[in-house]
């Protein structure tokens, strides 16, 4: 009589006489390997119930979860408590609609929306036959932070606001101011255009103001992120937002808002290479327009009141929008 390989089960052949204690001996080791199968996998079973708990346990006195939570509950607190992510940015002037895509297996999440308004234009300034007229640049935008709780496919209205637009002529102007900015019905202004007087001007107001002409800092000057405008005793600083209220909070590094110049300043740029434009003076001088968003155009000067100068304008404001599980 044969017998198989693994358990020495009986394999009889035509020959062979057939005992009982042949069948007995078969099914009891055929019994005795199916108890250990059914101890294995009820074995297996309590072992992937323990991994689930000690998960759990562990979790929950880091992010304090419930007893016997599942694992997944874990990687969703943990994603709530990741940084924002920016998921929209918009930095053209206009009128868009923003539809909140789906970035948590259909689940509401948290926005959060760093909005700036338009930089304002500088202001034009000439030299009279008695009065000297001085122009200052024009304020950044202001910003604003706001949050919100948003479901996929959710629509919402944006509008960013245009910077003010740069002038040309003879005698000295005001600039323009920065267009509003808007999401979801919440608006933030844009910044003051330059101002012109004689003798002394004060400083445009926004998000970074600019500084008053004569009286200004230096010729060269970093004029951005809320840094404080100079004051004189016969002249103002524009007026700037705070860095807590103006500066992006869902992204910290970020620096933003930078004021132009006055006739004979030069604005140094910020990290990103973007900056308020410079001042300029002299015969059709054209002052220098801001670049990237939300900055101030610079002021132009000529001394006479016959030749012609061009303001810079201030450039667009924007939305950057940021999600987070919740």
């Amino acid at each position: 009589m044969n017998r198989t390989e693994h358990y020495g089960l009986p394999q009889w052949e035509e020959q062979d006489r057939i005992l009982r204690t042949d069948f007995n001996a078969a099914n009891a080791a055929v019994d005795a390997a199916l108890h250990a199968l059914d101890a294995g996998t009820a074995a297996l079973r309590a072992d992937t119930w323990k991994k689930e708990e000690t998960l759990a346990a562990a979790t929950s006195l880091l992010y304090g979860l419930a007893a016997r939570t599942a694992p997944n509950a874990a990687f969703v607190k943990l994603a709530a408590a990741l940084p924002w992510t920016l998921v929209q940015e918009y930095r053209t002037a206009g009128a868009y609609t923003w539809t909140a895509p789906n970035l948590f297996g259909g689940r509401s999440y948290r926005v959060g929306v760093y909005m700036v308004g338009g930089g304002g234009s500088g202001a034009r300034g000439s030299q009279g036959s008695s009065q000297t007229y001085y122009p200052t640049g024009g304020a950044a935008g202001y910003g604003k932070n706001i949050e919100l709780t948003v479901t996929p496919g959710r629509k919402i209205a944006v509008v960013v606001g245009a910077g003010g637009a740069g002038t040309t002529g003879r005698n000295a102007a005001n600039g323009n101011a920065g267009g509003t900015t808007a999401f979801n019905g919440v608006t933030v202004l844009g910044g003051a255009g330059g101002t012109w007087a004689s003798t002394y001007a004060d400083g445009a107001n926004g998000g970074q103001g600019s500084d008053p002409n004569p009286g200004f800092r230096a010729a060269t000057v970093p004029m951005y992120g809320s840094c404080p405008t100079q004051n004189t005793s016969n002249s103002h600083g524009g007026l700037s937002q705070s860095p807590r209220e103006s500066q992006n909070r869902f992204d910290p590094g970020m620096v933003t808002l930078c004021a132009g110049g006055a006739h004979t300043q030069t604005v140094m740029a910020m990290p990103d290479g973007t900056k308020g434009g410079d001042g300029a003076s002299g015969k059709d001088c054209v002052a220098g327009s801001a670049t990237g968003n939300g900055n101030g155009g610079g002021a132009s000067f000529v001394g006479n009141l016959t030749d012609s100068t061009t303001s810079g304008s201030g450039s667009p404001g924007m939305i950057l929008i940021y999600a987070k599980a919740v």
